[in-house]
């Protein structure tokens, strides 16, 4: 949601410098983390909504955005490139990243053409980036996959991302369903959408 602006909501707070701190927390944990354990190799996942957008709502919610939507596109594209080049000096990190509602390029749903969101704006951006710094520990999984969804078979077990805005919340069979729907036996459906 890099544009967005909370102001003691609940005791939160949250803007782009705050983002930046709490991406610089998640690459220390993580290294903390990883390494405690051996782990070498990472797949790091955007699960969508890395811009706040600015028509989403028919509220004043435009002027409550940090920046407008190409400067969100631009900032949330630099915040991954930081975290994926940061994790890449320690790790093998494969990434890929999936839209969500408020990535959107059109903020009415109905308007909307499938498949058109900020995140595939960045995307194409890190997988140039990549292709461009010629970082050797550091690839972008171009699988030919919808900007909406992801797939990853890692230790024999298949896993899918969603962004998940087009999910029940309450639905308890999500992995049960999307096995039927794709005839694939998968171990987790990870969603973002919900933001927990």
């Amino acid at each position: 949601h890099i544009g967005a602006t909370v102001k003691n909501i609940s005791g939160n707070n949250y803007n782009f410098s705050i983002a930046r701190k709490r991406i610089d927390e998640l690459i220390r944990l993580t290294i903390e983390h990883c390494t405690m354990f051996d782990i070498t190799d990472l797949n790091v996942v955007c699960l969508g909504d890395i811009c706040e957008q600015v028509f989403m709502r028919n509220v004043n919610q435009a002027f409550e955005c940090e920046f407008n939507f190409s400067e969100q596109i631009v900032k949330a594209t630099e915040l991954l490139i930081h975290l994926y080049t940061s994790l890449a000096q320690h790790f093998n990190v494969t990434v890929a990243g999936i839209g969500g509602n408020h990535d959107r390029m059109n903020g009415q749903k109905s308007d909307n053409i499938i498949d058109d969101t900020a995140m595939n704006v960045v995307n194409y951006i890190i997988q140039l980036f990549i292709s461009l710094a010629k970082i050797p520990r550091l690839t972008y999984d171009s699988t030919d996959q919808s900007s909406l969804a992801y797939e990853l078979e890692t230790n024999g077990s298949l896993f899918k991302f969603v962004h998940g805005d087009n999910d029940n919340k309450k639905d308890k069979n999500k992995i049960q369903r999307y096995s039927q729907a794709d005839k694939k036996l998968y171990k987790a459906v990870i969603m973002g959408h919900y933001h927990h």
